[in-house]
């Protein structure tokens, strides 16, 4: 860990348990800025530079205080909305159990510390009618259904992401252990549902580590993990263990808990702990566009038992994709599946002589897409004790 990301955590540190702390002379800020927005830190950057009595220049100050103004409105818009919404769910008997972020920011010392870009919610799809209605009538708009969720946004107030299942089912390892999403749910009321501390625990954890095999997770995940330990001390650690055992994320575990020590609780860096410090510190907040290629590559390579070819492969898979693919740019498929091929047809004149770009972009990618490069990148997930214990 270098010395500048040993300030910046210390500063996020700062924040969280209004500890003064000092920052060497040559820190940079703009890069600090930068960081902070790309990981959804700002805010907590913010308390932590107040709370620490820290001497930024005023015109990073001003930069800084403008941003988490409009961040700490989104935040009291989507508090508004979500607490409305949840109203509408008990009125009309609809069973939802909220996820993530919804829940780990209220173990912050206040909660647009921690900020969402939306928010999660577990519903059962056989309501998904009756959800449709009332999200309607509440002014949001259906964007799209993914393998496991359905989108809505509400636009300049909320963006939430209603789940179908807790990890989406092409996560085949880790959708095996949560294939039923409510077997773990606890009754609050007769609509309210939430896991126990140690089942949700065990699901962020396995959130992040899905993040950060299929292309990268930030800082912010990581965040989560310090603040929720700090704040329930009788966590059944064992059990937590023994699930993960499961999941086969016990070397995983080891190598972040101990990352996490090492950020927030002074305890010594290794080979290790560099490596995901600065794996997570250039990942943004989801993973990088070139990480998630790979991650594609490698579990494609998985299905052949080799990463020889897969340069073929995936120019092929870019001439023809799949239909489930083509089906989410071409709703028509539904109806009319035999049409896939002509679509194919027409996808390539739109790209050859309307998206020169997109030419050139898959052009990179497939350059990229090497034996080499997608060999090095399954080491680097066994080197921090992930892998992908699937064939697609």
């Amino acid at each position: 860990m270098d010395k500048f990301q040993k300030d910046f955590l210390n500063i996020l540190k700062s924040a969280l348990i209004s500890e003064k702390t000092t920052i060497k002379e040559d820190f940079n800020w703009e890069d600090a800025l930068n960081i902070a927005k790309e990981h959804d830190v700002l805010v907590m950057l913010y308390y932590g530079i107040k709370a620490s009595d820290i001497d930024a220049s005023e015109d990073i100050m001003q930069k800084i205080k403008q941003n988490v103004y409009v961040l700490v409105q989104k935040s009291t818009f989507q508090e508004y909305e979500a607490i409305n919404l949840y109203k509408e769910f008990d009125n009309n008997k609809i069973v939802y159990m909220p996820l993530k972020g919804e829940i780990i920011k209220n173990l912050y010392p206040c909660i647009e510390m921690r900020y969402m870009g939306d928010i999660d919610v577990l519903i059962k799809s056989e309501q998904y009618d009756l959800i449709k209605d009332i999200m309607q009538k509440n002014g949001y708009n259906e964007l799209c259904e993914s393998d496991h969720e359905y989108i809505w946004d509400k636009p300049g107030k909320l963006h939430i992401e209603l789940h179908k299942h807790l990890i989406p089912s092409y996560n085949k390892d880790y959708f095996s252990y949560y294939k039923d999403s409510w077997k773990n749910a606890k009754k609050l009321s007769e609509t309210n549902y939430c896991l126990s501390d140690e089942d949700f625990f065990t699901y962020i954890f396995t959130h992040l580590a899905k993040h950060y095999r299929d292309g990268g997770i930030g800082i912010k995940h990581f965040v989560d993990l310090y603040v929720f330990l700090n704040k329930v001390k009788d966590l059944d650690k064992k059990y937590v263990e023994k699930e993960l055992e499961k999941l086969n994320l016990t070397t995983f575990y080891k190598n972040v808990l101990n990352t996490v020590d090492v950020w927030f609780n002074d305890k010594e860096e290794n080979e290790i702990s560099d490596f995901i410090t600065n794996k997570v510190f250039s990942s943004g907040a989801y993973g990088t566009k070139y990480n998630k290629l790979m991650a594609e590559a490698l579990k494609k390579s998985k299905s052949l038992n080799s990463t020889k070819n897969i340069r073929m492969i995936y120019v092929f898979q870019n001439i023809f994709p799949s239909y489930k693919k083509m089906e989410k740019r071409n709703p028509i498929l539904k109806r009319i599946p035999f049409l896939l091929p002509a679509l194919w047809i027409v996808r390539w004149f739109e790209i050859l002589f309307f998206n020169n770009n997109l030419i050139k972009e898959k052009g990179q990618e497939i350059y990229n897409t090497s034996e080499e490069n997608v060999k090095k990148y399954q080491d680097e997930l066994n080197f921090v004790g992930l892998d992908y214990n699937f064939k697609e």
